[in-house]
């Protein structure tokens, strides 16, 4: 997903992240790259893996 998409497909489950606060947290120091990633060739362009959408909608918050 890109942020927006994930900011979308969180708000289906009624959780509420507005797509800044994803981009925030895809370039926070402490990102996790299997929870978020950044592509190589273009530094400004994150994903987010269906994984983390599943870890957070079902509150699995362990690393």
């Amino acid at each position: 997903y890109t942020p927006s998409e994930f900011s979308a497909a969180l708000a289906q489950y009624g959780i509420t992240m507005h797509a800044v606060i994803v981009r925030w947290r895809c370039t926070t120091d402490g990102a996790n790259p299997q929870h978020i990633r950044t592509n190589p060739a273009f530094p400004g362009r994150h994903y987010i893996p269906e994984s983390e959408l599943i870890r957070l909608v079902t509150g699995n918050r362990h690393e």
